[in-house]
């Protein structure tokens, strides 16, 4: 029958994966629990403890403390609860069978779940079990390092009792004391060398006043692997693995991750279904099939999700957590985010080597980090509700908003108010045909962004470095180029005639500008001196053009390029000939450089 000193000491261990300190210990001794027997410091090593004793005290252990045991365990079913108690007392999982999960599951029930007298008894009957002999060596080992660390705990309860030594004592659970407390059992395992380096730890802190060195010791984590099977995984205070081949993941695991940095690894080649997850912070995911799917509804506390392969879609990705994508695969992902967030964000971290395809939905804002081959976003995206999508990375991306030409559809992006982009990666977008008054702001790659008729003056461009475009097709009649700065090369496309005024084009040195057989009488207005090459095309016998400087001097070069197609061309929109009937240059006192192509 276990005493009275190693029930206390072990409720501190089972129940909280701590030691026990001389506050704490001495104010247990005195507890109600041992009635009329007169337990003391000096008795309470040789004084046997009831089984009932012992549940009596693990209730109070609970009821006193009761957010600190709702904070740990609240959350947990009752399997969960067991696995997490196996993990304080032996440090790891291992040999733990179903049946003896189910064994405890069985015992709270006949304790009416009352999950406070269970620790009692699960303590009792960890340190009464008589193990000499047995070939179980997972056994053997689990109780050898429960013991190891009742020993540690009394240890510790005896340094911190002597004079001076009261700094060894923890009034919360964010103090040095408690930190150390919990550090200092990280290495115990089942041997007496890890037992007794752990109780020198503990000696050398009392005699150097001072935690230092026992609160930076860290505990060894533990790897976990998947089973086919139903799994049921309670990771330690460590940071954890937890590891799964092709078909393991399912919606029947459930996996808890305690302290430290957790990573659940797993491989998925068809539905992984809602599995239920916490405390596990780091979620990475490997998939070589396009029916691969994972629900995130009942996964809770990642802060980050890692993807590599292709073919994988997630649903209800928790708001907030970015999701990056490695590796050498040519990848399409799909991501659609949880909305129960009244703000939902999302962070595409691109870093496949490959061209990759992403279909996105249920966002407010969107961030796309492209840093490999050739990134999209999928004609199947809706970020109808985001208004802004920003754009980094080194690699190339596209964002097309024009349905005609395989972009998304004409409400996936009708709140979106505002793209930037901030990497170094060449970003084309393609803003469509529907009149969206965006903001568009630019990194330092090579940016293309082209407007579909759908251009007004509420737009603004505002490109960065690297030799920048923007193509405006059928423009308005009457057109005010308000905001258009880093630009380097303009090219308009135009279908009726235009009166355009060129004040907002401040770093254009190249307009293409091409005019279809309607667009008979243009002028541009205000153009800065800056703008010296235009090539020009013209689709009727009858166009004229009229170029008004601000003042200055440009050496000026016009290239007519007859029926060579540009950018902006499509084959039905070819130019026959050179048949301008008059182009106009004022304002400029430079020189002027016809050439016929």
């Amino acid at each position: 029958m276990a005493t009275v000193q190693a029930i206390i000491n072990a409720m501190y261990v089972v129940m909280y994966d701590r030691t026990a300190d001389d506050t704490g210990y001495d104010s247990w001794l005195t507890s109600t629990v041992w009635g009329a027997s007169g337990i003391s410091a000096t008795n309470a090593a040789a004084t046997q403890a009831t089984s009932a004793q012992a549940q009596a005290l693990a209730d109070l252990f609970e009821s006193t403390q009761s957010t600190r045991f709702t904070a740990v365990y609240g959350a947990l079913t009752d399997a969960a609860f067991i696995e997490a108690l196996y993990m304080n007392l032996g440090g790891n999982f291992s040999g733990v069978s179903s049946a003896d999960v189910f064994y405890w599951t069985g015992k709270l029930t006949a304790l009416g779940s009352d999950r406070g007298k269970l620790v009692g008894q699960f303590v009792t009957e960890f340190l009464d079990l008589n193990l000499a002999g047995s070939t179980d060596t997972a056994a053997v080992a689990r109780q050898n390092t429960f013991i190891n660390k009742v020993l540690v705990s009394q240890n510790w309860v005896e340094q911190s009792g002597k004079a001076g030594n009261s700094f060894m004592n923890a009034a919360t659970t964010t103090d040095a004391a408690f930190l150390a407390q919990q550090a200092v059992l990280n290495g115990v395992t089942s041997t007496s060398s890890s037992r007794d380096a752990a109780i020198d730890q503990t000696d050398a802190a009392a005699a150097a006043d001072s935690l230092a060195g026992v609160v930076g010791q860290t505990e060894t984590g533990t790897t976990f692997t998947l089973s086919t099977a139903s799994d049921l995984i309670n990771g330690s205070s460590a940071n954890d693995t937890i590891s799964g081949a092709f078909g393991t993941l399912a919606s029947t695991d459930e996996v808890h991750g305690s302290a430290g940095t957790d990573t659940l690894d797993v491989r998925l080649d068809t539905g992984a279904g809602t599995p239920s997850i916490s405390g596990v912070e780091i979620i990475k995911l490997n998939s070589r099939n396009h029916s691969a799917t994972l629900d995130f509804t009942n996964i809770v506390g990642a802060t980050a999700v890692s993807v590599e392969g292709f073919g994988l879609a997630l649903s209800a990705v928790p708001a907030g957590v970015p999701v990056s994508v490695n590796g050498g695969y040519s990848s399409i992902l799909a991501v659609n985010v949880s909305t129960t967030a009244t703000a939902v964000t999302l962070t595409l971290d691109i870093n496949s080597a490959q061209s990759a395809t992403y279909l996105v939905s249920g966002v407010d804002a969107l961030t796309l980090n492209g840093n490999g081959t050739t990134n999209s976003l999928g004609s199947a995206s809706d970020i109808g509700a985001a208004s802004a999508v920003v754009i980094g990375g080194t690699g190339a991306v596209s964002l097309n908003l024009y349905s005609g030409g395989g972009g998304l559809s004409a409400d996936a992006a009708d709140s979106l108010t505002a793209i930037s982009t901030t990497g170094a990666g060449a970003v084309t977008i393609d803003a469509g045909t529907a009149a969206l008054n965006l903001t568009i702001s630019g990194g330092g790659g090579d940016d293309s962004v082209t407007f579909r008729g759908n251009f007004n003056n509420s737009d603004s461009v505002s490109l960065g470095a690297g030799a920048d475009s923007v193509g405006i097709q059928n423009c308005a009649a009457a057109e005010v180029f308000v905001d258009l700065v880093g630009v380097e090369t303009l090219s308009l496309d135009l279908n009726a005639s235009l009166t355009g005024s060129m004040s907002g084009v401040t770093t254009a040195s190249t307009l293409n500008l091409r005019m279809d057989s309607a667009a008979s009488a243009n002028v541009f207005s205000s153009m800065a001196s800056g703008l010296k090459t235009f090539n020009v095309q013209s689709a009727g016998a009858s166009s004229n053009a009229v170029f008004t400087y601000t003042g200055g001097a440009s050496d000026v070069v016009v290239n007519f390029v007859g029926s060579t197609a540009t950018a902006l061309e499509t084959a039905a929109q070819t130019a026959t000939a050179l048949t301008f009937h008059s182009i106009i240059m004022s304002g400029n006192t430079g020189s002027l450089n016809l050439n016929v192509n």
